[in-house]
């Protein structure tokens, strides 16, 4: 079992690994020699250096010391998992489902924004990434849920920082045919919620959302 000494100095630290059972032993060795030396002009640097050439590192591997500045960091200085977290992927491109959508005025359109990043893995970002409309007056968009306001064609894109990914979506001046609302019966107990959603078929035979929207009313409010 290895342990890692560290010694501060102004331009930097200075890592080493040492057997376990040796860091009590080299503790005092450094506080003894950093006692005598009070006054004597000498730096951390410079015993430092006495301990490195007292100790030396039973790595085995060679560049395991490091000299890291303040606010970097010297990932091969690293092993195991901190090396991973060191260099993590990175979003290479954001892929937008559906890519294209039809709404009616009023109604919404559910889209999933998903991240492939560049170890070859991919996230659903749909609510960490910023979502935007290029035309605002034909539809609004936020976290993925996208609204039509007026007859058109606009672009809904995604973003993470510089990356981005786009869909296309259609709002239609179609007139509203009919409503379904789920779930039909439920059953619930006193002091009990449950979500209803209401589903909108539009004269151009589209379906949308309408939960938002609708106005939603019960036939026996409470008293």
């Amino acid at each position: 079992m290895r342990a890692e000494i560290r010694i501060g100095h102004s331009t930097g630290s200075i890592y080493r690994r040492v057997p376990a059972f040796a860091v009590p032993l080299l503790l005092l060795m450094w506080l003894a020699a950093a006692l005598s030396c009070l006054g004597c002009g000498r730096s951390n640097l410079d015993l430092a250096s006495e301990l490195e050439s007292v100790v030396p590192d039973d790595s085995g591997d060679p560049g395991t010391d490091a000299i890291a500045s303040e606010g970097s960091l010297d990932a091969g200085a690293l092993d195991g998992d901190a090396a991973a977290d060191a260099s993590m992927a990175t979003i290479a491109s954001i892929t937008l489902t559906p890519s294209s959508a039809r709404v009616a005025i009023k109604a919404t359109v559910a889209f999933a924004a998903v991240a492939t990043l560049t170890d070859g893995t991919a996230r659903d970002i749909t609510v960490a990434a910023t979502w935007t409309t290029s035309t605002p007056s034909i539809a609004t968009v936020a976290a993925g849920i996208a609204t039509g306001l007026s007859a058109g064609s606009t672009n809904i894109t995604a973003h993470v920082g510089a990356i981005s990914g786009t869909a296309r979506l259609t709002v239609t001046s179609a007139s509203l045919v009919s409503i379904d609302v789920t779930p039909t019966n439920p059953v619930l107990g006193v002091q009990v919620s449950i979500p209803f959603t209401a589903t909108g078929t539009y004269s151009d035979g589209t379906v949308g959302d309408v939960t938002a929207t609708a106005i939603w009313l019960s036939s026996s409010p409470p008293t």
